[in-house]
């Protein structure tokens, strides 16, 4: 009911909703997290010049397969989306009058049910130059439903310019993570083979042997071949810059046991092979920290994550259908209220209707778009908080997820508000009639 109180307007309520409650959430959020224990995160590879182009789109034209940036793309849908949002009020501006429908209203500012525009007299404020009441809208159907596609433009140009960008170099990361997650017993074998005296050279060729199948037996293979087929050393073997297999498995972790191995093993077989124990047992009781930190953060991880791809695009989506029917319900008492004290001997001495209880309110396409961005919002702040209790410090995740949510549940949110709204408007205007 704020948005229909007196001297309340739409950038008071945008200054709640877009501006004090994000900052508020991801301030807690945030703090909260900062008392996370830390583990040794995720691997962020999308800066790795050597995957820029994964980072692309690609497409085929006439046979020729082209690379494109996702941004431009995704700016061009936010602004078509955006211009064809916000027509209504160009339109206006420009003197184009109203048109309507769903049947004849002789109340109405554009003779129907329904206006598109909606532009009306203020009730409350009048222009300081000419003294005349000031007109205020757009509070028409399709002016609400047409700023619904402004979020929907902004929420898919953020979503898809985020998992566009993001979707192949996960794949690759996503092969390093499963890797890392049978990495300690892979280096318990090696350990093992080097303690018995193996030379490193052989010792990964016996290994990638005995773990054939897995992601660990390829990136031992790997190191392997680069050993035995082109001559390098085992630090070439797994740094080298054009074939190193590292190159196949971009990971921080893997990078840094691998850098023990070949630095011990400078000192000895011995010590490297203790090195390489250690680092199992490292790696093993990270494993265990983070899967306890899941299994206790477990709930509140379900929650968020149902507040991002249910609860409240649907519940924002009902919120802005009833706004709208309610708007529209006291526009069309309060004109008809006004008819029958113009009609009335006693009109003078009545009150002056509902105008007098409420302010003219605040049409609903400027509270669908607050209410829009809001919801985006949430889903960007929430997927961070999220991201940062499940993975740690892990961006290229973060940037995968916020694509996923943000596109979800913008589509989820403008689907519904545009359902919401033409029904419940629907209802309305059939209960309250055509006046004559």
């Amino acid at each position: 009911m704020v948005s229909f109180m007196e001297g309340v307007q739409w950038f008071h309520i945008s200054a709640l909703y877009n501006l004090g409650l994000p900052f508020l959430v991801y301030y807690m959020g945030t703090s909260i997290l900062a008392s996370r224990p830390t583990g040794y995160g995720d691997t962020d590879i999308s800066e790795d010049p050597e995957l820029a182009d994964e980072k692309k789109m690609s497409m085929e034209f006439f046979g020729v397969k082209l690379k494109m940036d996702p941004l431009y793309m995704c700016i061009g849908i936010a602004v078509v989306c955006i211009i064809i949002g916000f027509s209504p009020i160009y339109l206006h501006a420009l003197g184009v009058k109203d048109f309507g429908f769903g049947g004849e209203d002789g109340l109405s500012e554009c003779g129907s049910k329904f206006c598109f525009m909606g532009y009306k007299q203020s009730q409350k404020i009048t222009d300081p130059e000419t003294n005349e009441p000031l007109i205020i809208g757009p509070f028409g159907l399709g002016a609400s439903i047409l700023s619904v596609g402004i979020i929907l433009g902004i929420g898919l140009a953020i979503g898809l310019y985020y998992k566009l960008q993001s979707t192949n170099v996960i794949e690759i990361r996503n092969r390093s993570k499963e890797l890392e997650n049978e990495f300690a017993a892979a280096l318990f074998q090696l350990g093992n083979r080097l303690g018995d005296g193996i030379p490193a050279e052989i010792a990964f060729a016996k290994v990638a042997s005995s773990m054939e199948g897995s992601i660990s037996g390829q990136f031992f293979q790997a190191v392997s071949n680069n050993i035995m087929r082109q001559g390098m050393s085992v630090d070439q073997a797994i740094f080298d810059p054009h074939h190193g297999a590292l190159l196949q498995f971009p990971s921080a972790l893997i990078e840094s046991s691998m850098k023990v191995l070949t630095e011990s093993s400078k000192k000895g077989p011995l010590v490297a092979a203790q090195a390489l124990m250690n680092i199992s047992q490292y790696i093993k009781q990270m494993h265990t920290v983070n899967e306890r930190l899941q299994d206790l953060m477990s709930e509140t991880i379900s929650s968020m994550k149902s507040q991002i791809k249910f609860l409240t695009p649907v519940i924002s989506g009902i919120v802005i259908g009833i706004t709208s029917m309610i708007t529209t319900i006291l526009g069309k008492l309060s004109t008809q209220m006004k008819k029958i004290q113009a009609g009335s001997a006693t009109g003078a001495g009545m009150p002056g209707g509902l105008s007098d209880m409420f302010g003219d309110g605040i049409p609903a396409f400027y509270f669908q778009l607050i209410v829009g961005i809001y919801v985006i919002q949430l889903a960007y702040i929430l997927t961070i908080l999220i991201n940062g209790i499940e993975n740690g410090s892990d961006k290229l995740g973060e940037k995968y997820n916020i694509g996923i949510n943000v596109t979800k549940g913008t589509t989820i949110y403008c689907f519904l508000a545009t359902v919401v709204m033409i029904g419940f408007n629907f209802v309305a205007g059939s209960i309250l009639g055509a006046g004559k």
